[in-house]
């Protein structure tokens, strides 16, 4: 868990993120955008109004968040509505390469 100074360079959203999550481990079957938000195995960071929540990954809809990252991570926010700012989120075994 990456925790921000507020005069620091803005999101890909236009805003300080208070907490990114992003850099732990967590289940191939979690949702790579919830996977992408983690602060645990087992927990995601949301921002909504400026307050950071840290919520159980099962208990998160992921139609209804999307993502918001900085240099350091990324922090789930409500969907706005608008797929032209929505970041995705790949599962990194379903890259494949080949040879």
């Amino acid at each position: 868990m990456n925790y921000h100074d507020m005069s620091v360079p803005q999101s890909t959203h236009g805003f300080a993120l208070n907490v990114v999550g992003g850099n732990v481990p967590v289940s191939p079957y979690v949702n790579p955008e919830l996977a992408a938000a983690a602060v645990s195995s087992t927990e995601a960071v949301l921002q909504h109004d400026g307050q950071t929540f840290i919520l159980p990954i099962d208990e998160i809809d992921a139609d209804k968040v999307e993502l918001a990252c900085d240099d350091d991570g990324c922090v789930l926010i409500p969907d706005d509505g608008n797929p032209h700012n929505d970041l995705i989120a790949v599962n990194s075994q379903d890259l494949h390469t080949t040879p």
